[in-house]
């Protein structure tokens, strides 16, 4: 479901300049066919291709995304590679990376194109599996909130979960206030 240019491994390979370094992500683009699919490229822009080269430079880096990252193997090795019972196992293996006191930079040289869902029932199935895996992930790694030897990262994912929180709960509110607005504007005019 990933379109990946020829010269993605020269670019994203010449960031593995030191040992620490366990992963190295790339940019993200979205072939958008409609209205939604265009939405959503502007979210993995945003949400994830400017906001993990921003997350690399603070080493907070949260997750390898599935379209495309190229891992260190000895550093898989060393970690015990890849969960087989996490739903978001891009997510789980950055948490391990960190952990175990290695990095993930982040390539914005060079951009695979990747293939989103194209309706809302999709999108609904895609974003519950990512938040149920991102819960999963941080039930399974809790020793990583406010842990001062992971410097920001130990402190970067309860802020963003909050911030999530914060943003569900906000909407379901907007929600209620919107649902109960239209009761009252049908209320009046029933009478």
């Amino acid at each position: 479901d990933t379109i990946v240019p020829r010269d993605i491994l020269t670019k994203s390979l010449s960031y593995f300049t030191s040992e620490n370094i366990g992963a190295v992500v790339v940019g993200i683009d979205v072939n958008a066919k409609n209205l939604l699919q265009k939405a959503t490229k502007i979210e993995y822009a945003i949400g994830i291709s400017l906001s993990l080269n921003i997350l690399s430079r603070l080493n907070s880096t949260h997750v390898t995304p599935g379209p495309f990252t190229v891992f260190r193997k000895t550093v898989l090795d060393k970690i015990g590679g890849f969960s087989t019972t996490n739903i978001t196992e891009d997510m789980e293996i950055a948490y391990k990376i960190h952990k175990n006191g290695y990095k993930i930079k982040s390539c914005l040289e060079v951009e695979v194109i990747t293939e989103v869902p194209s309706n809302f029932k999709d999108l609904y199935k895609q974003r519950k599996r990512w938040y149920t895996g991102a819960i999963q992930t941080l039930v399974q790694h809790r020793d990583i909130l406010f842990n001062k030897k992971l410097g920001v990262f130990g402190f970067f994912i309860p802020f963003n979960f909050t911030l999530i929180f914060l943003g569900v709960l906000l909407f379901v509110i907007t929600s209620i206030i919107s649902l109960h607005n239209v009761y009252k504007k049908i209320s009046y005019y029933a009478l």
